[in-house]
């Protein structure tokens, strides 16, 4: 049955089928509602929001289409990871087929892309190319457009890392080759709380409360900017384990003292700071870092590799990993279990001497 706003078909009790023609391209819906009446109030909503989000043109190029995308995205999700897309399409979906016509698109042309990647990167970064470029043609195929040929690409599996776990006298090792370095704060932090890096170096004195000896997550670094955290659930209240009391108490005075000394302080209330109040980039932390642990014969360990070390060594104590991945910021226990699997047989053996000092006699 036609509406003056488009077509509206039942198609079952409480379903209805939406169709719309708007600038020559024709989209389709099915919603759920009650009576004719809140469907066709639905038809409206569906015209307002096409017009709002503006359809791109009837066959536009892979380019023209990622443009749009980019636009759409950009007040929905954060500024890095609107940048991070960018990156990857620019890099790696453009130079391919950033020129085909996306009706003409086939499902052999993303493979094209995914392979190009394969043949020069890790299996990881073709992953991210192949999610992106489904995402830009979910949005194609949501605009009546042109279906998502990504459905019929096998995505890239990329391969687990293995992790790098210094154990407790390498981490005391590099804790040490960090001293008076702008590594050492960072590197502190990481053995004593599991902060990330940039975590870290966005973190204000506003956000620590020695008497309580806690800390909160508010922010991170990233590319040199103080953003908002990597996930919602990195934005959390963290405990400072003893030492990194005594420590932060150590740098605060230090701190304190510089900042008295300086003719020029940026007042950005940092925690730590490259001189002058200056917050620290993250790419030259780990740069100094990697430095400095090559000195001690550990050139294979990472910065973010001490976070595991953190997260490895509560396991092992028969610390909750429920209590572990909120310290560390993961949004869900499954994602702390999976990556901290290697410590899973050794907490299996205190389950079974607790069952057998039960159970045993």
């Amino acid at each position: 049955m036609k509406s003056p706003r488009g077509s509206i078909r039942q198609r079952g009790r409480n379903s209805w089928e939406l169709s719309v023609r708007l600038n020559g391209r024709r989209v389709t819906r099915t919603v759920h509602a009650a009576d004719r009446i809140a469907a066709e109030d639905a038809l409206l909503d569906l015209r307002h929001e096409l017009r709002d989000e503006g359809m791109p043109d009837r066959d536009p190029t892979v380019a023209d289409l990622a443009a749009e995308y980019l636009a759409l995205v950009r007040t929905r999700v954060r500024d890095r990871t609107v940048r991070r897309y960018e990156e990857l399409l620019r890099l790696h979906v453009l130079p391919v087929i950033g020129n085909e016509r996306v009706r003409s698109l086939r499902a052999g042309d993303v493979q094209r892309v995914v392979d190009t990647v394969l043949a020069r990167r890790s299996a990881r970064t073709a992953h991210h190319v192949y999610r992106v470029t489904s995402q830009v043609l979910a949005e194609a195929e949501r605009w009546g457009i042109a279906t998502n040929v990504c459905k019929a690409v096998r995505p890239p599996r990329p391969e687990r890392p293995e992790l790098r776990i210094p154990d407790a006298d390498e981490t005391r090792t590099l804790l040490e080759a960090m001293k008076g370095s702008i590594a050492e704060g960072p590197t502190v932090l990481a053995a004593a709380c599991g902060l990330r890096a940039g975590e870290s170096c966005a973190l204000q004195w506003r956000n620590v409360d020695l008497g309580r000896a806690r800390l909160r997550i508010v922010a991170t670094m990233y590319r040199g900017g103080r953003t908002e955290p990597k996930t919602a659930h990195s934005r959390r209240t963290v405990a400072i384990p003893g030492f990194a009391v005594a420590y932060l108490t150590e740098q605060r005075r230090a701190q304190a003292e510089r900042r008295l000394a300086s003719v020029a302080w940026s007042d950005g209330d940092y925690v730590f700071d490259a001189g002058g109040g200056i917050p620290l980039s993250v790419e030259s932390v780990s740069r100094r870092f990697g430095q400095l642990a090559a000195r001690v014969g550990l050139a294979d360990v990472r910065l973010h590799d001490i976070r595991h070390a953190f997260a490895t060594r509560l396991l092992e104590h028969g610390v909750h990993p429920k209590v572990v991945s909120e310290a560390l910021g993961h949004a869900s226990i499954g994602i702390t279990l999976d990556t901290y699997s290697h410590v899973m047989p050794t907490m299996s053996q205190v389950a079974a001497d607790a069952l057998e000092e039960v159970f045993g006699k």
